[in-house]
């Protein structure tokens, strides 16, 4: 039986790194054995996570790892999703498509209430999940964040519901109505605060504020 050996001019495999490079050695190793054995993609999620506790950037660990940046920023929003549904997806009993659609939100008991019911539904499909945890909020291309205007809202510390994995602008504000929360929008309470009044601007001024805050008729 011959022995089976490496011939003397046969390339093998190694990266080389700067001596004063960000990347530590354990953390090309930890890359090379996600992406060489069958592990499962919870473990490149995590990976990806220690590594930026580590002080890594997302660039890094993208260049760690062979992929773009894009795929980290993505994989560590996964990581940022209920402990008790990352154990479920670990176990198979989840898809990653739901996985995905949990993330827009980052409300742990909200998204383990949706898990709940759909779980028990016939339907568990991804926009399903997404429906149920957006549905009451509005796209950031809706009239009322458009009358509002979304750098006002943002400045006054509105939340934006952000959804890395679709990519046909279905970013949400974090509340059916965005005067609800830009206390500072003073620019909605010029005399246009009356639901009763006739101009639908108005109104709509007036749906957009808090009651507090509303012109008494």
């Amino acid at each position: 039986m011959k022995q089976k050996k490496l011939a003397k001019t046969a390339p093998v495999p190694c990266v080389v790194r700067e001596a004063g490079s960000a990347i530590l050695a354990e953390d090309d190793s930890l890359a090379e054995n996600v992406q060489r054995l069958a592990l499962h993609p919870l473990d490149q999620f995590r990976a990806f996570r220690d590594m930026l506790e580590k002080g890594m950037s997302e660039e890094e660990i993208a260049a760690a790892f062979f992929v773009a940046p894009t795929v980290v920023k993505q994989r560590l929003r996964l990581m940022t999703v209920s402990d008790k549904l990352l154990d479920i997806y670990e176990q198979d009993g989840m898809k990653l498509e739901q996985l995905m659609a949990f993330s827009i939100s980052d409300d742990h008991a909200r998204q383990e209430q949706v898990w709940e019911i759909v779980s028990q539904s016939h339907n568990r499909e991804s926009y399903v999940v997404r429906r149920m945890l957006t549905e009451k909020t509005v796209r950031v291309s809706d009239r009322r964040v458009r009358f509002v205007g979304l750098d006002t809202y943002l400045a006054v510390g509105g939340p934006i519901m952000r959804d890395l994995f679709e990519a046909d602008g279905r970013d949400r504000t974090g509340h059916p109505c965005p005067g609800r929360t830009a206390s500072g929008v003073r620019s909605c309470r010029h005399g246009a605060g009356s639901r009763s009044s006739s101009n639908p601007i108005d109104r709509l001024r007036a749906d957009c504020l808090p009651p507090s805050m509303r012109a008494v008729p």
